[in-house]
């Protein structure tokens, strides 16, 4: 078991009495005196309007939902099949299942179908006839360039 340095054995302290006195949230509520608050008495304010985040605690919530997306991802089409697409492809499903949620994408069953014969262009194009598509604008033709080609498109660019 490793020893924890004063600093670390301090923080985990504070962290248990702050946890036990203020309590433990998931989700929004209402304190005693109508503020809502979030987390562990994570004051937001008198309007949820008011709630502010971090820089990194919303890093932190997107590498949550971030693996939650692609877990879906896996769990439509197989761990062994997507570690064989393009990694634009991976991202394409990847912020499709972002946008949609499992229980949507599971919807595109012609998409899907698609997919796993690998007619990529079939599922491009299953992509653009879509509602979906309709609805998220400059995202659609993002994702149905990348799983039309294989390639990222030139909007995600890095430069490293």
């Amino acid at each position: 078991m490793k020893t924890l340095s004063p600093r670390e054995h301090w923080d985990a302290i504070a962290r248990s009495v702050l946890i036990i006195d203020e309590g433990f949230k998931t989700t929004a509520y209402q304190d005693t005196r109508g503020y809502w608050t979030i987390g562990v008495g994570h004051l937001i304010g008198k309007h949820v309007s008011q709630l502010k985040l971090s820089n990194n605690v919303v890093l932190a919530i997107l590498n949550e939902d971030l693996k939650e997306a692609w877990a879906e991802v896996v769990n439509i089409f197989g761990e062994k099949t997507t570690a064989t697409w393009t990694l634009a492809r991976q991202m394409a499903l990847l912020s499709l299942s972002f946008n949609l949620g499992g229980p949507k994408l599971r919807g595109f069953v012609k998409t899907i179908a698609a997919i796993r014969a690998a007619n990529w262009d079939e599922a491009a194009s299953q992509l653009e006839s879509s509602l979906w598509a309709s609805q998220v604008g400059n995202r659609s033709a993002r994702i149905v360039f990348m799983v039309r080609t294989g390639r990222l498109h030139p909007a995600y660019s890095t430069s490293d």
